[in-house]
């Protein structure tokens, strides 16, 4: 009986794992602002002097400056996004155990709560945004 719940919660979480690990990437590989504007600013300086395009290419690096800057100021709060993830984790973990009819339906609010409560903390906390030393929005 025990075994078949910790069979069920193994694939559960294994299920979500296999689906976060893809959205995850292989960070090594992946192109950057800075990647861009290296091989922008190369391009530019490989054009003879007036050249038109090198105006242009100008006004594109200092675009990508301004926002690599602002890149650079957000960020996420990785707490936060635990902590969503774990409220989630623990709401299906209840919800496998409410089907399996080991507990009283009544559990499926606190099922309900954990969802919307890690919901709301990981649509905050995942997004990149300028933040206080202690991971709380900044609004300009």
């Amino acid at each position: 009986m025990a075994s078949e719940l910790v069979g069920e919660i193994a694939v559960a979480v294994g299920g979500v794992l296999s689906a976060a690990v893809p959205l995850l990437g292989n960070r090594a590989n992946r192109k950057t602002l800075r990647d861009d504007m290296d091989r922008d600013i190369a391009a530019m300086n490989a054009l003879p002097e007036g050249h038109p395009a090198r105006e242009a290419f100008g006004e594109l690096i200092k675009r990508q400056a301004e926002m690599m800057t602002r890149e650079l100021e957000t960020r996420r709060d990785p707490f936060g996004i635990g902590l969503g993830v774990g409220f989630i984790v623990t709401g299906m973990v209840v919800g496998i155990v409410i089907l399996r009819g080991d507990l009283s339906k009544w559990w499926l609010i606190a099922v309900a709560l954990a969802f919307l409560i890690g919901s709301a903390a990981l649509a905050q906390d995942a997004s990149k945004l300028k933040r206080d030393p202690k991971g709380k929005p900044i609004h300009d």
